[in-house]
């Protein structure tokens, strides 16, 4: 992208990964600041989010670098976080928003901020993994894939439980 000039216009992938990785360390920043230091450990949410910047971030980093063909330890970095972060993304955010959303929000009605901040931390990830897909040139691998399915339901039970409980 680089040597093509593509990362220097205004919309190109590289500047939609800039904003995005931006915008990931924002609300990273936030949630440290708001939330208790354990609260955030536990929560896969934030275990997911928190990988989701990772892979954007690399993503980042491998489309500005001029020389990534001779670096293949960061493009199997970024497709293996990849293919780990899609499925998480959309188990974290389907679980909350049908399962776990209206007993938090119930919660923790009178705290418009702890609302506005969990919807978000629920919500922008998956759209950055989205966006970030339709940007990158990569191929899911389906037996990878498929290792993910016990994780996916280990990782919805986990969460529901620390959320009820």
């Amino acid at each position: 992208m680089v040597k093509s000039g593509q990362a220097r216009r205004l919309v190109s992938h590289f500047s939609l990964k800039a904003v995005l990785t931006g915008m990931m360390i924002f609300m990273m920043a936030i949630s440290f600041a708001h939330w208790p230091f354990m609260f955030i450990l536990e929560q896969m949410t934030f275990w997911v989010f928190f990988l989701t910047l990772l892979q954007v971030s690399i993503s980042l980093k491998c489309s500005y670098d001029t020389d990534i063909c001779s670096k293949p330890s960061w493009l199997k970095a970024h497709h293996v976080l990849l293919e780990v972060i899609t499925p998480m993304n959309i188990i974290a955010t389907v679980v909350y928003w049908l399962v776990l959303s209206e007993k938090f929000n119930e919660k923790n009605k009178h705290d418009p901020f702890s609302l506005l901040h969990t919807a978000t931390v629920h919500s922008v990830p998956l759209i950055a993994n989205v966006l970030n897909l339709l940007v990158t040139d990569v191929v899911f691998k389906m037996s990878h894939v498929l290792i993910l399915i016990p994780i996916a339901f280990a990782y919805s039970a986990w969460n529901c439980y620390v959320t009820l409980s």
